[in-house]
Formats: C-alpha cells, sequence, structure tokens
C-alpha cells in the first residue's frame, strides 16, 4: 500500500526559499576573481604607484567581464623574475611586472629591444616603442602564452662598481653579475669581463662577498636593492636600455575577457613618473656620497665600437626569423626618426 505523500510546503515557505536561492546565486555570482601580479619592483618607487601598477589595477578592475579584485606582490617577494613568470607561465601567477631583459628567457627574441648601444635617447626609446615594432613585440609574446599589456620604462643602465668603468681596460678580468640574456653575457665578454648570471635576489651577498665586483643595473632598482652600498661608482654609462613592462597570462586574459588595446595608455602615462624618478635617485646617491660619473662622447663612442655591432651580430646569428623581423624593425623605427620622418 503506498504511503501518504507528506504535507505540501506553505506558499509563504516556498517563496522564501526561492528568495534565499536567488540571493546564494547572486552572491555566487558577484563574488569578484583574486588576480595575483607579482614584480620585484620595491614598494614606494614609480613603478608601485597610481601612474603604473595603479592604473593597471584600476583598468583590469574597470573592463574586465567578470568581477576581479587585483592583489600586487612586490619587492620580489614571490621571487626572482625569472622564477615568477615561469608561475605566470604554468598558470599559478596572472601577472608579472618588470624588465623586459626577464621576458626575453621566454621569448627570446624579444633580446631586440635591449641590445646594447641600440638607442642613443629617450626620443629614440619613444619612437620604437610607438612603432610597428611594439606590435611585433605583443604579438612574439602572445604566441609564447603572455599577454604584453604594458611597455614602458625600466631604465637606462649603468655600471657600478669598486672602481669606475670607462673603458675597456677598466673591465680587464673584473667579476661582474649578469643576467641569464646570451646577448649581455657576450656584452661582458667583449668589454673583457667575467661574467656570472645571478638572480637579482642573490646579487646583494654576491657583492657584499665578493663573490662579483661590478654590475649594471637602472639606478633606481640599484639604490631600491642597496646594490650601491657595495659599488662606490656608479658610471651612468646609458649603454643599455632596458624597457619596463607588465604581462598578464594569456589564459588570464581568455577568462576575464580582457581587451589588450584598453591597456594601452599606460605605459606612455607612466614612463614620465620612471624618469622623474630615475633623476631623482641619481641626485641621491650623489648626495649620499657615490661618484656618480657619465661617459664623455669620447669614451662612449669606444665602448659602442667595442661591443654595438658584436652584439647585434649575434642575435642576428642566433636568433629565430621572427627575431630578426623584429630587429629588422627597430632599425627601421630608429632610422626613420633620426631622419625626422614619421
Amino acid at each position: 500500500m503506498a504511503g501518504r505523500p507528506g504535507p505540501r510546503p506553505s506558499r509563504a515557505a516556498t517563496a522564501v526559499s526561492l528568495v534565499l536561492a536567488l540571493a546564494s546565486s547572486r552572491a555566487g555570482a558577484e563574488r569578484p576573481e583574486l588576480v595575483r601580479i607579482g614584480s620585484i619592483a620595491p614598494e614606494g618607487t614609480a613603478w608601485a604607484g597610481p601612474d603604473c601598477f595603479g592604473a593597471v589595477v584600476r583598468t583590469l578592475e574597470r573592463v574586465s567581464q567578470k568581477p576581479v579584485r587585483v592583489r600586487t606582490i612586490l619587492g620580489a617577494a614571490l621571487g626572482d623574475e625569472r622564477s615568477q613568470l615561469e608561475r605566470v607561465r604554468k598558470g599559478t601567477l596572472d601577472g608579472y611586472g618588470g624588465g623586459l631583459v626577464s621576458l626575453a628567457r621566454f621569448v627570446p627574441e624579444l633580446a631586440a629591444l635591449t641590445l646594447p648601444f641600440l638607442y642613443d635617447d629617450d626620443a629614440d626609446v619613444d619612437a620604437v616603442m610607438a612603432s610597428a615594432a611594439a606590435e611585433q613585440a605583443r604579438s612574439l609574446a602572445r604566441a609564447a602564452g603572455f599577454e604584453l599589456l604594458v611597455l614602458t620604462e625600466a631604465g637606462w643602465r649603468g655600471f657600478g662598481a669598486r672602481r669606475p668603468l670607462r673603458a675597456p681596460a677598466d673591465f680587464q678580468g673584473l667579476s661582474v653579475r649578469s643576467s641569464e640574456s646570451p646577448e649581455q653575457l657576450e656584452m661582458w665578454r667583449l668589454l673583457g669581463a667575467r661574467p656570472r648570471p645571478l638572480p637579482v635576489t642573490e646579487t646583494l651577498s654576491a657583492l657584499e662577498t665578493h663573490v662579483v665586483e661590478g654590475f649594471d643595473q637602472t639606478p633606481v632598482f640599484m639604490f631600491a636593492a642597496s646594490w650601491y652600498a657595495h659599488s662606490p661608482y656608479y658610471v651612468y654609462a646609458r649603454h643599455l636600455y632596458e624597457p619596463g613592462m607588465l604581462v598578464l597570462a594569456t589564459r588570464t586574459t581568455t577568462r576575464l575577457g580582457l581587451r589588450p588595446e584598453a591597456f594601452r595608455e599606460i605605459g606612455p602615462r607612466c614612463m614620465p613618473a620612471a624618469r622623474a624618478e630615475g633623476a631623482a635617485v641619481l641626485a641621491e646617491l650623489r648626495r649620499s656620497g657615490s661618484q656618480v660619473l657619465e661617459l664623455s662622447p669620447e669614451e662612449r663612442r669606444v665602448l659602442s665600437e667595442r661591443v654595438a655591432a658584436p652584439v647585434r651580430a649575434y642575435f642576428r646569428k642566433h636568433t629565430t626569423p621572427a627575431g630578426r623581423r623584429l630587429l629588422d624593425a627597430i632599425e627601421r623605427a630608429l632610422a626613420a626618426h633620426r631622419k625626422g620622418q614619421p
């Protein structure tokens, strides 16, 4: 004999259940997704400020097709550049902001943008960053799983050491910290130094223990990381310009429905703050007792002749056809700019 059906819920109880279910559904739908972006940039620098990382966060929250909460983890708290970018590639970190040299470890063609003595001044840099070469760089990064949302400034590099490094003879036999970039290792060898690839997180202790006695770096990072305390001479050679960048994993941009073009204006907006900070740090270094020197035109010519063409030839020999096309585009942009062409 079939049992009797249980009592039916009242209309009021049914209505309450529907309201609770709808409220729960909306709460789940509106819960923001956490987007984590790492960087070795220290707190308090222009990179961490409102016109750079701050602008990225605001834009992400505005244009994402899903509610997001962006968290930036600065000061190499998540490791050095390579380890953070490896996490972006594997999907355990959404994004990374730093110097383009680190990204070239994963997209070797991008080293074309950071070759020594490629640019003469800021106007050269600006011309290339506004040219077709920048779009080629973005395409190369995207193919490797990185969406290059922002191209801006990390800065010009100089040489730090316990003696001034102004001429090839000054570099002979000197143990120096280098990035892993094959082109930068080749630059040091051509100058006569003995390069040692080291992460930025290990460089300070290497300087303290005299494992390395010199390096090249931007004034801002050298100062923030305290490398200057072990290099009383800093020759602001401007031998190498490093673009700054912010990348997100392509899977993150797809998941959030981001339009990369929405981020294009951040790079130019960040540049003035980064450049002003570089000048301020040089002044602070001088006030603190560091010997901040610059190359004479003749000294710059001698160093350039030693490394510029050979490193460019090294890059062309070892890169891919896409890398050679990128360097061609950079050289065309520079030639047009220097001739006054748009």
